[in-house]
């Protein structure tokens, strides 16, 4: 279970989104595993969870919105999931974006997307952005540049192979990035030195070879599952310097970091900070 906290609703992401995140363990007469199965973020009843949690909104206030009414509102959160979209045009017109400028959480998961373009380009109250189990294979440069008060971006489960150095704003206040179930083989310099409030980082199921140093010291959640990740001297010395800059203030006390199916070796990983580490 994520440890992060949403500023903006006041409950946390596991009250309001299905992560999804299932564990088991077992233990032997010297050591105890666990395996983190899964890190997907899952956003389809995100609407419906603020509606009948925190925020209180009764049923009625849930109405048919955005392109062709596929999507639907409530207050400030539009849960375009399932909807069928190929293209994000539709935000670009001006009547729309006077519509839907001060949203604060947009879902576009699920949908046939195959680019994000500067569709919101003038987009400035976002709190969180998902667009999770798509086709995109592009995104283009500041496509993100003006949510300075973003917390959440959902790329997870789409095709990406990189990502433009500049699709967020400098010192972005992003806390937790999905990037899992893409084709990464690297972490681009913006995410790993540009993001001071980094806490939450997932990356499961690219085709990356190293684990990324990232500078955050903020960073307790770290998922690196099912890459191709070798060298055990070089994972253990990455993460042992991510560790001595952490605050270590997380849920658990300690970071948790998850290296499941890799090539690496665990047995010459002998770092004391992870709390779960299996491989």
């Amino acid at each position: 279970m994520l440890a992060f906290v949403f500023a903006w609703a006041g409950i946390s992401l596991a009250d309001i989104s299905t992560t999804d995140i299932s564990t088991t363990t077992t233990s032997t007469s010297s050591t105890t595993q666990t395996t983190v199965k899964t890190d997907q973020l899952s956003t389809q009843d995100l609407c419906d969870r603020l509606s009948s949690s925190s925020l209180n909104f009764s049923k009625h206030l849930i109405y048919p919105c955005g392109p062709e009414g596929k999507c639907r509102c409530i207050s400030s959160c539009l849960d375009c999931t399932f909807a069928g979209l190929t293209t994000l045009e539709y935000f670009e017109n001006e009547e729309n974006f006077q519509t839907f400028k001060n949203y604060t959480y947009m879902a576009f998961d699920s949908n046939k997307l195959t680019i994000i373009g500067d569709e919101f380009k003038t987009y400035s109250s976002m709190k969180a952005i998902a667009f999770g189990n798509n086709s995109i294979s592009e995104i283009k440069p500041q496509a993100f540049y003006n949510m300075k008060q973003l917390d959440l971006l959902g790329l997870n489960d789409n095709m990406l192979t990189t990502l433009p150095q500049n699709i967020l704003p400098p010192n972005s206040s992003i806390r937790s990035l999905f990037l899992s179930g893409n084709r990464l083989t690297t972490v681009p310099s913006f995410v790993t030195d540009d993001m001071p409030q980094l806490e939450a980082l997932y990356l499961t199921e690219n085709k990356l070879e190293s684990v990324p140093r990232v500078s955050s010291t903020l960073l307790n959640t770290l998922f690196l599952d099912g890459n191709f990740i070798k060298n055990p001297h070089e994972s253990e010395e990455a993460l042992n310097e991510i560790n001595s800059d952490s605050l270590l203030t997380p849920h658990f006390g300690v970071p948790f970091y998850s290296l499941s199916q890799n090539p690496v070796t665990c047995s010459l990983i002998t770092t004391s900070f992870v709390f779960s580490f299996s491989c």
